[in-house]
């Protein structure tokens, strides 16, 4: 992201703040934000901002003396006291900020100035601090969760299966049309199986919402959003937007997980007589995971803010 720092512009014997851009944030973790905060100050959190300013006003005892003529070698004073009671007149001005969003950018601010940020996710260890921009896609499962079981939305999947491919009578018989056939027959077979698997567990999965960002040089970042830290509603994005809202959009998260390299799916480890329900879970999890979960090809992150830089727009 570019620098955002307010810059300084002088006019005439006063100087003004002039910003350039800010961010419009559409996802902010604050819980965990002020977690790392307290940290980098041994005060704590700041939570409230208070200003205050005053105001005086008082007023004055006068006395205006004269002196006149009259009787030779006796002076006559001639005056006037302006006499009032003193009294003093306080006004307090106070205003009560609220640093949320103060917070979110000072986060930003102390993690790159002390170098804590990595951009490149090929070089990033696990739990460090990462930032990726890119495409943002948006989708919230709990949107579609109880279409699985309606009809128009089977035949849909239903429509997405392998199809067997046609042949003339006279081709029936060649040897590599039909093992075409055989592994078209089969490649069918294992899919409906499938859609009947996921058509049963389905509706029984977390609904989560979920984001990805990818950038240029296909990196891709895949995390699970808490519903209270979107700054607008998932319905608002899909009615909007459908599942890609529009911008360049940065993610800062702690990197998770890597993309996959390996199966990690196989059970090796022998369980005993009173680990059924951990082998259960161990069976099932890794099939929820490649349902509804993160890609293989995508890093997986704890998300912390998701934001775009809003810049003025430049007159030429």
């Amino acid at each position: 992201m570019t620098s955002t720092r307010p810059k300084m512009k002088s006019q005439g014997e006063h100087e003004e703040q002039t910003i350039s851009s800010a961010y419009d944030f559409i996802y902010h973790d604050g819980r965990r934000i002020a977690s790392f905060l307290a940290q980098f100050d041994p005060s704590g959190l700041l939570t409230q901002l208070t200003q205050g300013k005053s105001a005086h006003r008082s007023s004055s005892e006068t006395n205006d003396f004269q002196t006149a003529g009259g009787i030779p070698g006796v002076a006559r004073i001639e005056g006037s006291d302006s006499l009032a009671v003193s009294k003093s007149v306080e006004q307090e001005i106070s205003r009560v900020y609220d640093p949320t969003w103060a917070n979110a950018r000072e986060f930003l601010n102390l993690l790159q100035s002390n170098g804590l940020i990595e951009r490149n996710l090929g070089s990033a260890e696990l739990g460090q601090f990462v930032l990726l921009q890119g495409t943002l896609s948006v989708y919230d499962l709990d949107l579609v969760g109880k279409m699985w079981n309606l009809k128009s939305v089977k035949r849909m999947m239903n429509a997405s299966l392998p199809q067997i491919p046609s042949v003339s009578k006279s081709q029936k018989n060649n040897p590599q049309v039909k093992q075409m056939l055989v592994s078209a027959h089969r490649a069918k077979s294992q899919a409906e199986q499938g859609l009947e698997l996921f058509s049963e567990l389905a509706p029984h999965l977390p609904h989560t919402v979920q984001a990805i960002v990818r950038n240029g040089s296909h990196d891709e970042i895949w995390c699970t959003l808490a519903r209270d830290g979107l700054n607008m509603t998932t319905s608002d994005i899909l009615l909007k937007h459908g599942m890609n809202v529009p911008g360049t959009w940065a993610v800062l998260g702690i990197l998770d997980a890597a993309p996959d390299h390996e199966d990690h799916n196989s059970i090796s480890d022998e369980l005993g007589p009173n680990d059924m329900v951990a082998g259960i879970f161990r069976a099932m999890a890794p099939l929820v995971r490649q349902l509804f979960g993160r890609p293989e090809s995508a890093f997986g992150v704890t998300p912390l803010l998701i934001f775009r830089e809003v810049e003025a727009k430049v007159v030429q």
